[in-house]
């Protein structure tokens, strides 16, 4: 595959063709009326435009694009993906656990204090898929992470209790 700067080059030189081509056949096209000739020069004029008209339009285009990114996205683009618990919860649903998991797991990567993420993950390591030692990491992740919030802690806990009654909550 060729670089960018290549095929732009060759657009380029396609479309300085086209033109020079027309500015030859200018001068007979004036003396002439020949139909099929000036059909010939308006399709060059009209190639030349169609190898061009892609590099104008991103230098058009350019500027509004800025302006109506800083009207939805003020602060920039956003630099992670929106909150959704959507897909998790739908994986569920469909009984299609480890994508689920995952899908939690990349909530956490951007998001590492949500409670409902945290939830989510630990009750699919329990219930589904039986792995205490790794429901227990990352219950010890959850609490670092909501220190700050007693609340989540205590439902965190009471969470832990109900799904795995015979396992004591891990400590940090």
């Amino acid at each position: 595959m060729e670089p960018k700067w290549v095929s732009k080059i060759i657009r380029g030189v396609l479309a300085a063709a086209c033109v020079a081509s027309f500015l030859i056949m200018a001068p007979r096209a004036r003396e002439s009326s020949d139909g099929p000739f000036v059909f010939l020069q308006v399709a060059l004029i009209l190639l030349a435009a169609l190898f061009v008209i892609p590099e104008l339009m991103r230098l058009v285009m350019a500027p509004i694009s800025a302006l109506v990114d800083s009207f939805f996205f003020p602060g920039g683009r956003f630099s992670k993906p929106v909150l959704n618990y959507k897909l998790p919860e739908f994986y569920v649903e469909k009984g299609r656990y480890e994508e689920a998991l995952a899908e939690y797991r990349k909530i956490l990567q951007f998001y590492p204090a949500e409670l409902p993420a945290y939830e989510g993950a630990i009750e699919l390591l329990l219930k589904e898929f039986d792995d205490v030692p790794e429901a227990a990491k990352l219950y010890r992740q959850a609490q670092k992470h909501l220190h700050e919030n007693p609340e989540a802690g205590f439902q965190l806990t009471n969470l832990w209790n109900r799904l795995a009654p015979t396992v004591k909550p891990p400590v940090s």
